[in-house]
């Protein structure tokens, strides 16, 4: 294989994995306030799953993924991605695992 290919394959999986990346944290952004710990809280905010829908399909929420796609087809991405027996154990590993990461309260 010819260097200009080598660089032209190179080039072309580092915008590949880019994009999926972009991808990913869009689709993962709507989660953020679910997997983030308030300064001196010991708990995550509760998550509901209607709740989370409820919000998807209002006219004024705004998700990375509106660049993509519909809201129609979004809203019913995150449905599917919700209903998958995969979605609480994943979310429930990302809250334990940041959970492990934050620093114990110390008081003085």
């Amino acid at each position: 294989m010819q260097n200009s290919s080598k660089e032209a394959l190179a080039i072309n999986n580092s915008i590949l994995r880019r994009h999926f990346r972009e991808l990913t944290l869009a689709l993962l952004q709507p989660f953020q306030p679910y997997l983030t710990l308030a300064p001196g809280s010991v708990a995550f905010p509760p998550f509901d799953l209607r709740d989370f829908v409820r919000k998807l399909k209002g006219q004024q929420a705004i998700f990375p993924l509106l660049r993509y796609t519909s809201r129609r087809k979004t809203v019913a991405l995150y449905e599917n991605f919700l209903a998958c027996p995969q979605f609480s154990q994943w979310f429930a590993e990302r809250r334990q695992r940041i959970s492990a990461l934050r620093p114990p309260n110390r008081e003085v």
